[in-house]
């Protein structure tokens, strides 16, 4: 899900519930005191990638034609397949989270294939218009921005998970 969806509450859940989330998160802050449950070593790969590929999460454009062949993207999926098999190799449940993951999710399919893992999604969404809200609140981004990113983040995962098991939950649901 986009950033400010719920995310983290729903990667808590799943957590509590069992699934392991690798061995370093990145550290709640004042902007998610609880948490963000977010494994450190994907949020760092898809950082350098993005920055590699002169985005952010916050770009609204459209990822540059061939980044997955690129060299940036190709070392990406190289640390992604290490990371997998050193976080996650032989956990039987597992969950990753990061927001990012909307727009990445083709970075990850392929390692995940080759490891024998049957992946699956599970969206979170959220009103668009409360992601809007706290995005202004957390990062003064603009409504009408806000509200492109959400739809962004929401058609690329949508896109980019046809073909696997898929579950939809609202945020209201999950609360």
């Amino acid at each position: 899900g986009m950033h400010r969806s719920g995310t983290s509450a729903l990667t808590a859940v799943l957590n509590d519930l069992g699934a392991s989330l690798g061995n370093e998160l990145v550290a709640a802050n004042d902007d998610n005191p609880g948490g963000y449950f977010e494994n450190a070593g994907a949020v760092t790969a898809h950082e350098m990638l993005l920055a590699e590929l002169d985005r952010g999460w916050e770009d609204l454009r459209e990822l540059p034609e061939g980044w997955l062949q690129s060299a940036a993207g190709k070392r990406a999926q190289a640390g992604i397949a290490a990371l997998l098999r050193a976080e996650f190799g032989g956990v039987p449940l597992w969950a990753l989270k990061d927001p990012r993951l909307c727009r990445l999710l083709p970075l990850w399919r392929p390692a995940l294939a080759e490891a024998g893992i049957e992946a699956k999604a599970l969206f979170v969404l959220r009103n668009p218009d409360e992601v809007a809200a706290s995005l202004g609140k957390r990062d003064g981004i603009g409504a009408e921005i806000a509200h492109l990113l959400w739809l962004r983040h929401f058609l690329d995962a949508e896109r980019d998970s046809r073909g696997l098991r898929r579950c939809v939950l609202t945020y209201e649901a999950l609360l």
